[in-house]
């Protein structure tokens, strides 16, 4: 994401007020890139569809399903057993950026009646998770504005714009392979299937009056 943003902004010489990618791009490092270049995260967390599950919201080992204290900076499980900050670690990613981890450890598992389904650690050690505070706090304001009217929205457009897209190319223009070969020839002729893509639109958008549409505003109902 983070070299396509660059890109952009140095091909078209401006930023986007908002960022809307997909929830594949979900990262800590993407989070504070967006952050720091002052451009608001409309990012799906990876686990969205996952917790609307049953199976999802049963597994009391997750520590989404557990309460957190802020203030002290530990969790609570299904048992009432304290999950205390015992460490910090730092990770780093091939592209160099480092996340601060913290590990939480359970006061005392001995005797719990959930356990096995809390926990797949060997008898006698306690429960543990880990995770990293700012990760957690980036994610639940991207979650906040996702579900927002706008955030569904531009979720909405997103999904018409970029993924409509291909589908055009490819089911209705038929375009499912390559005549050429090498990567210059590919490229140009992606730009020519991109080009007609486009010159369409654009035909289309003045026959029905369209020009300077940005965004399909949301269905009512």
């Amino acid at each position: 994401m983070i070299p396509f943003l660059d890109k952009l902004e140095s091909e078209y010489g401006r930023r986007h007020k908002n960022a809307t990618p997909d929830a594949g791009y979900e990262s800590e490092e993407n989070y504070v890139y967006l952050q720091k270049k002052q451009q608001t995260a409309y990012i799906k967390p990876q686990n969205y569809e996952q917790k609307k599950t049953r199976t999802y919201k049963s597994q009391i080992g997750r520590k989404e399903n557990m309460r957190y204290d802020s203030a002290v900076n530990e969790y609570t499980c299904a048992n009432g057993k304290k999950l205390k900050a015992v460490y910090n670690s730092v990770r780093k990613s091939q592209t160099g950026y480092e996340q601060t981890v913290t590990n939480y450890r359970c006061e005392d598992c001995t005797g719990c009646t959930v356990r096995n389904l809390c926990t797949k650690a060997k008898a006698g050690k306690p429960k543990e998770l880990e995770c990293s505070r700012l990760f957690e706090e980036l994610r639940a304001a991207s979650f906040e504005r996702i579900t927002s009217k706008l955030g569904i929205q531009l979720r909405v457009n997103r999904s018409i714009q970029a993924e409509g897209t291909f589908g055009i190319i490819k089911q209705d223009y038929g375009f499912r392979r390559f005549c050429r070969r090498g990567t210059d020839e590919v490229t140009t002729e992606l730009a020519l299937v991109c080009l007609a893509f486009n010159l369409n639109k654009l035909h289309s958008n003045l026959i029905n009056e369209r020009t300077g549409f940005t965004l399909h505003e949301l269905q009512s109902g």
